[in-house]
């Protein structure tokens, strides 16, 4: 149980427009956002405290061999559950707060709302970038409209001296701010799309988190209750085949069958009990995380008020 943000998605509407060559169906901004998505997953993986040192993640970042989905899928069935290697997995509870589920429940109850305010801000951003490209094409105009005043004769309306002198400041003027509109652009996209960046990668981590908790709620912690009412339906029926003093044969089947059971219901315990610890784990992970983005929204926030730019933290990771 890891916070594994969900890889993007391959356009499901692009695949139903194009039958033979879905890749050159795809629009550019499709294909870029994908492509910053692809960015946003490896760095979250590759940066995670525990799963970069993952055999399987380090074979995928590292290994250059085209085979590398055989070599994959082998490490895949070689390697066990982390709850079965990990030393902290035989008594999980002595490294987590003695109030750690009450702690993952209150965080469970929290989380939904947060992301729905991270959404809204990172649609916020996206059509920010979008005013400050359009406002940016424009200055751009403006500049090449400045320039083409060589290219029109107004001499008999502002007189010969005058225009050339015109003339000569306007094209001076103009290339001065195509190449400051230029220097512009490069720095605010460099900003905005560092600070768009991480407020991407904070939602992807929020979204994975809560689907890591759904996940042991539909998963192990729903498998151990119903493992619970299967033993004690197993024992009853033990009880009652033992006080009756039936078929021999039959109390041997449900003394094997209990003996399964319990066993199940050990690993099961285990498995939950290490699914606590990486949920408690992974809420300081988020915890830190969220720290930073306080600090990286406050500097955005006083970049706007003083107009200067904001420190390098606002970079991409």
């Amino acid at each position: 149980y890891r916070i594994i943000p969900q890889l993007p998605g391959k356009g499901g509407s692009m695949m139903r427009l194009a039958t033979i060559s879905p890749i050159k169906s795809a629009s550019p901004e499709f294909t870029e956002g994908r492509r910053k998505h692809l960015q946003r997953w490896l760095t979250a993986v590759a940066r995670h405290p525990t799963l970069h040192n993952d055999p399987l993640v380090i074979a995928f970042l590292s290994d250059t061999n085209s085979d590398i989905k055989t070599k994959l899928n082998g490490i895949g069935r070689k390697q066990k559950p982390e709850h079965e290697t990990s030393s902290i997995a035989t008594e999980p509870f002595k490294f987590v707060d003695a109030d750690a589920i009450g702690i993952i429940e209150r965080v469970g109850t929290q989380i939904g709302l947060l992301i729905e305010k991270f959404e809204n801000m990172e649609r916020i951003m996206d059509r920010i970038q979008q005013r400050r490209a359009a406002e940016i094409v424009d200055w751009q105009e403006f500049s090449d409209t400045i320039c083409d005043f060589n290219r029109v004769r107004g001499e008999h309306v502002a007189g010969n001296t005058t225009w050339a002198t015109i003339q000569t400041s306007f094209d001076h003027v103009g290339q001065k701010m195509r190449a400051l509109v230029e220097r512009t652009q490069e720095q605010h996209m460099r900003e905005m799309d560092g600070f768009c960046v991480r407020i991407k990668m904070f939602l992807d981590m929020l979204l994975a988190y809560k689907e890591m908790m759904d996940r042991r709620m539909k998963t192990v912690e729903r498998d151990l209750t119903r493992m619970k009412g299967k033993i004690a339906r197993n024992t009853a029926a033990l009880a009652k085949s033992s006080a009756k003093a039936g078929d021999a044969k039959l109390t041997g089947k449900l003394e094997q069958r209990l003996e399964r059971r319990m066993s199940t219901e050990e690993r099961l315990e285990s498995e939950n009990d290490y699914s606590v610890f990486c949920i408690w784990a992974e809420a300081k992970l988020v915890r830190v995380h969220f720290a930073q983005m306080g600090t990286l929204i406050e500097e955005v926030a006083s970049s706007q008020v003083t107009g200067k730019s904001p420190p390098s933290s606002s970079s991409p990771p």
